[in-house]
């Protein structure tokens, strides 16, 4: 059974939306936060797995955009402490303060064409989970929802400072590349040919974004 949290804050009840549900110790439970996740589960013949949806972000000086932290834990003994695992990557920017509220939108894409966002499955059948772009999990679903650019987003502009964008964790043989667009609808790229991994649960430091001229 999966379960996800209502609400935020400190202190947290975790809900299954089945009104038959009857606990049993003998099973494992899987845990779903943050509370504004846009989460649904799939059925198949071997398994059951959560979809979720990631998509472009609002930028937040700082932190990441709280609605796409996803998160999971599993668990059968509640008596001790439940520990979460973070599902996708994080990028980390750093925008300079020479151009301080300049930059209203970062964008990133693979040079390979990857999806890079979209329509996402976690496969918690294991003691880790494993999260792919749901077009990429199985052959029959490969038209199904992936998007190929995913951005952090500013309608006022970016203050000078640090910013985190969520991305899909894969192999991007081709290296990434990042567009900075401007509050004067001018833009600036970055991008590299070298192949990234990146994991779930790391926080890549990507440096400075933005022309300062």
């Amino acid at each position: 059974k999966w379960f996800k949290t209502s609400t935020g804050g400190s202190s947290v009840r975790f809900v299954c939306s089945d009104p038959e549900f009857q606990f049993d110790p003998a099973n494992e439970y899987i845990m779903l936060h943050p509370a504004g996740g846009n989460y649904y589960g799939l059925c198949t013949d071997d398994a059951m797995y959560m979809r979720f949806w990631l998509s472009d972000q609002t930028a937040t000086l700082g932190t990441y955009h709280e609605t796409y932290g996803y998160c999971a834990a599993k668990a059968s003994d509640f008596t001790k402490p439940v520990r979460f695992k973070n599902l996708l990557p994080l990028l980390k920017f750093t925008v300079p303060a020479s151009i301080d509220g300049r930059i209203t939108k970062i964008t990133v894409t693979g040079n390979n064409s990857e999806n890079v966002a979209g329509n996402m499955i976690c496969d918690y059948t294991g003691d880790t989970p494993v999260v792919k772009v749901f077009s990429e999990f199985k052959e029959e679903y490969k038209y199904k929802g992936g998007k190929t650019s995913v951005a952090l987003t500013s309608a006022n502009g970016m203050a000078a400072g640090d910013y985190y964008l969520a991305i899909a964790p894969k192999t991007y043989s081709k290296g990434l590349k990042i567009t900075v667009t401007y509050k004067d609808s001018k833009t600036s790229t970055r991008s590299s040919s070298a192949s990234v991994n990146l994991e779930s649960g790391v926080i890549y430091d990507m440096g400075n974004v933005g022309a300062e001229n």
